[in-house]
Order: structure tokens, then sequence, then C-alpha cells
């Protein structure tokens, strides 16, 4: 049950131990569960069609981290991350948390300015990019006298800068263990952006062990796909494919920004159990004249949030997954990532409860 103390003012939610050791490394958890289910597909890339399953994601992550590792990155080295969800995106930054570097994650969109400004304030000793702002990120490097390796996701100008290059064999894959790194609850994970809404964005760092205290078993995740538009720029992105990888689930991904042309392609072509989306999103898609021809019985859980949800957005979406599935609102922050959401019960004009150990 959620709390309240009325002389401190704090509203707190229920109390229980994590599931996994928040006095682990990430790393060594994600490596430990990829193992669990080897044959089950962790990845869907709805631009291709090609699957990934854990063996494979895992697979990659050894390779990445092993050959990063040659390369000299390590423990409190920070990766600026500036992609969208390409298929090697979820490998890597899994890879980087392995070996104990940290990743901020830039919006693909930002200026030369914008990136200078966080690769700045973070130090980054290496960046991912990208093709399609290669030459930004090339500017933004100039700006902060930035001396470190540049890779491009995909579609590279040239071999010594494609990011394939990390993930070659190295011969040495059936002797990896992911090593513990030292204190999670000063090793940074990931630093997440503040929005900006007041100038410039801000880094929030999120320690290894906040992220294993995050873990939240969600029902049925692991018997569906999710898809969640968001780049790792944004906090439900980092969530999401934490989740999956947590939940044993599916995570579908796409390099495309959202539309609802996209949205009713993907939703005809796979069976989408979790949909995050922003308001806006849900209330394209609910507008669209398309909707009532499309089959979502698949969605059983269909998550809102980024923004204020108006009760007749949820209504609406309700509505469209009457029977077999509902909306949930949450709400978070970039600085202290999920606080609270209606799981359990609807109230209107109430974004839900106070979250576990929050």
């Amino acid at each position: 049950m959620t709390s309240y103390d009325r002389d401190r003012r704090i509203w707190s939610g229920p109390r229980q131990p994590c599931v996994f050791n928040p006095e682990c490394n990430y790393g060594q958890i994600v490596m430990n569960l990829l193992e669990r289910s080897p044959d089950k597909v962790i990845q869907i890339d709805g631009d291709t069609g090609a699957t990934m399953t854990r063996a494979e994601m895992r697979l990659r992550i050894v390779r990445a981290a092993q050959n990063l590792t040659k390369l000299g990155y390590g423990v409190g080295d920070i990766a600026s991350v500036v992609a969208v969800n390409s298929e090697n995106l979820a490998p890597l930054v899994l890879a980087l948390q392995v070996i104990g570097v940290g990743f901020n994650a830039l919006a693909p969109s930002f200026d030369a300015d914008e990136m200078a400004h966080m690769m700045r304030q973070t130090e980054s000793k290496l960046v991912f990019c990208d093709a399609d702002n290669y030459d930004t990120v090339q500017v933004a490097t100039r700006k902060v006298g930035f001396g470190g390796q540049i890779f491009v996701m995909e579609n590279a100008p040239n071999e010594e800068c494609a990011v394939d290059q990390l993930f070659r064999t190295t011969g040495m894959e059936h002797v990896f263990y992911p090593r513990y790194l030292g204190d999670s609850y000063n090793l940074i994970a990931n630093i997440t952006c503040s929005s900006g809404t007041t100038g410039l964005p801000k880094g929030v760092c999120y320690s290894h062990a906040q992220t294993i205290a995050g873990f939240c078993k969600v029902a049925n995740f692991d018997d569906g796909i999710c898809l969640n538009f968001s780049t790792l720029y944004w906090g439900t992105g980092v969530y999401v494919l934490n989740m999956a990888v947590m939940n044993n689930s599916t995570r579908l991904i796409t390099r495309r920004p959202f539309s609802t042309d996209l949205f009713f392609e993907l939703i005809r072509k796979y069976k989408i159990r979790f949909l995050y989306t922003p308001a806006s999103y849900a209330a394209a898609i609910a507008s669209d004249p398309r909707v009532a021809g499309t089959d979502l019985s698949s969605i059983k859980f269909w998550a809102l949030g980024a923004s204020n949800v108006s009760e007749s957005i949820r209504d609406t979406v309700d509505e469209l997954v009457r029977g077999h599935g509902r909306s949930y609102n949450f709400y978070g922050t970039s600085e202290s990532g999920f606080l609270a959401a209606d799981f359990f019960k609807r109230k209107p004009n109430a974004v839900g409860k106070v979250g576990t150990n929050m």
C-alpha cells in the first residue's frame, strides 16, 4: 500500500525487496537473463523483418564488449549515442554497460551546438551516430576538441568508422564472462537528458543499482510484442529496452519516426501486446478513419504518458481496446524515472498511485 507522511509531505509507494540484487552490475544480470531462454526472439526489426534471438543478442554483446575493451574503453568512460533504433543499437548499449561504459543518448535530430553541449558535459570518449547525422556529429566533436572515435551504426561512409567492426568475431567469445566492475550505486549505466524546457538540456545520471532496482515485472509481458516509437534519447526508450531484457519479452523496433501510416503498418503485421505512445500519438491514431477497420485485439496494455493525458483520450483508447485491454497512465521525470501509474484502477484526472519503492 502507498503511504503519506503529513509532517514531511511525502507520498511513498509500497516497500519491497528488489527481485534482482542491486549490488550486482547491470551487465551481469543482463548476460545471465539472456542465457536462460536462448531461442526466444528478443528483437524484431519492423523495417527489415529481421529477428534476433536472445542467444544472438548475447553473442553480439560479447563481441562488442571484447572489441571495445581491446580498443581501451572501460569503467568510467562515457559514450554519446546519437542514433535511431537500428538492429545493432540494443546489443551495443548493453555491451557498453557490460564493460562499465555509461552511455548518454542524444536526440538524433539535435543540432551541432546541442550535441556539443552534452558531449562537453559528459566528457564523451567515443560517439555512435547514424549516417544521416554523421556530418553534424563531426561538427559537434570539433567544437569540443573531441579526439576519440566516431562509429556509424549503418551505411557508414567508410570502413574505418563502421560499427560493424565491433561485432566481428574475436575467437574468444567462449571464455567471456561479465566481471564485477565495482560499486553499482556509483557506477553510471546511462545519462538521460532533461527536457531542456528552461535552456540547454542537463544530464541526469542513472546508476547500475538504480537500473536494477527499477525492474518491474509486467504481467504477460513475456508473451507478446512490445512497441515504443521513442529513441533511447527518451527515458521511455531506455525503459522499454530494459523491460524487454528483464521480462523476457520481444521488442519491435523501427528507425522511422511515428506516423499513423507507420502504426497501421506495424499493427497489421505484428501482434503487439504492449504499446507505449504519448497522448498526441494516441489521439492521431484514434482520429484516423482506418482505425475502424483495423484489428487491435492483440493490444492488452496501452500505456500513455509524456504529457497530460485527458479523460477524453483515455475514454477513446479504452473503447478501442475494450474487451481485451485498457489504457494505463504513466508519470515520470528525467530526474527520477518512473514515478506513478494506474495499474490497478483508473481514477479520473489522476495519474495513479506512487510506484513500488518510490
